[in-house]
């Protein structure tokens, strides 16, 4: 599934999750929230030469409003992909003091023993979402205080903690606005401990003349499809997050050109806050499949610095910001 509004030139892949059409079927299908003025396309492969047929109707999502209700997340491994819809229905608010009372729906899913994320940072999401956790089943639920609620862009919400194996955790997503139906997409996922630049809001800083090795190909790099395209480069692989704030008005270079950096790169860079970014400047196949990006750093502006992959691509790499 592609975004094409752009054109095919400039398409983006959308990560939507297939599952099997059922019992007796070799076909597969796709759920998406379709976007208003959103072009799409569908690329349909097989092994060998087949005959086949596509179909595309409009079905409405079930709203699990109540705690019985709740969707469980039975098949998550390392990431799981839900859609959905706030509605117009309130939340059964006294299971916990901590649920906002305007109107929810719950997921559950259980504890890894690893640091997990649950997110609606995607382009499927229609409004700003809020997200709110919550351990135990729905007889005796308890708010996760140490959770981490941040947002990837001001609008789209980001809950993290440390779970703990075993232990089912209830997954309540509200929307913004009291009154109103809001389509989202929540991601479930495993996030590599210590590893929090997956999102703009977590970028790890960089000063001049220090390296940071990273990976785009932990379960921590998601897909920044909420954000405009950079130049001409097509935003399709996980990346991750860094910034810059010590310039002086000089060239800056950030470049994941050396040994450790084993994918094909491409880098980009951003001024303004996480809400409203700026493109800097881009870059693809500098140095053979790798990249590297100069820019003029000015004064007590803060820069962000993306490094993903070709079309797909990811990998681990080492990323170095010079003076150029």
């Amino acid at each position: 599934m592609f975004d094409i509004s752009l054109g095919c030139e400039k398409r983006q892949c959308m990560y939507v999750p297939e599952t099997d059409c059922g019992t007796g079927s070799l076909g597969k299908k796709l759920r998406w929230f379709k976007v208003k003025g959103i072009l799409y396309q569908i690329l349909v492969q097989s092994s060998i030469p087949v005959n086949f047929t596509v179909t595309a109707t409009e079905y409405t999502p079930n709203i699990p409003n109540t705690c019985e209700q709740a969707v469980s997340l039975t098949s998550f491994d390392s990431r799981y992909v839900a859609f959905g819809s706030t509605g117009n229905e309130s939340p059964e608010d006294s299971i916990a003091p901590c649920l906002p009372t305007n109107h929810g729906v719950l997921f559950k899913v259980n504890g890894t023993g690893r640091s997990m994320i649950a997110s609606t940072c995607h382009q499927g999401t229609s409004q700003p979402t809020n997200i709110t956790l919550l351990a135990g089943d729905c007889n005796e639920p308890v708010c996760v205080d140490d959770a981490e609620t941040r947002t990837c862009d001001g609008i789209h919400s980001i809950a993290s903690w440390q779970s703990i194996k075993g232990q089912e955790y209830l997954i309540h997503v509200s929307g913004g606005l009291i009154e109103g139906q809001e389509r989202f997409v929540l991601i479930v996922e495993d996030e590599t401990v210590g590893v929090r630049n997956n999102f703009c809001s977590g970028a790890i800083p960089l000063d001049l003349g220090q390296s940071k090795k990273g990976s785009t190909a932990s379960p921590s790099a998601t897909l920044d499809d909420y954000i405009d395209l950079c130049g001409d480069l097509q935003l399709l692989g996980p990346g991750v997050w860094y910034s810059f704030t010590a310039g002086n008005g000089t060239l800056v270079k950030a470049s994941p050109c050396n040994i450790n950096t084993n994918f094909d790169t491409e880098i980009r860079i951003y001024n303004g806050d996480c809400t409203a970014l700026q493109c800097v400047n881009n870059d693809d196949d500098f140095c053979g499949s790798q990249s590297e990006v100069t820019w003029e750093a000015m004064e007590g502006v803060q820069y962000y610095i993306l490094v993903s992959g070709f079309k797909e691509d990811s990998g681990d790499f080492e990323l170095t910001l010079l003076s150029a």
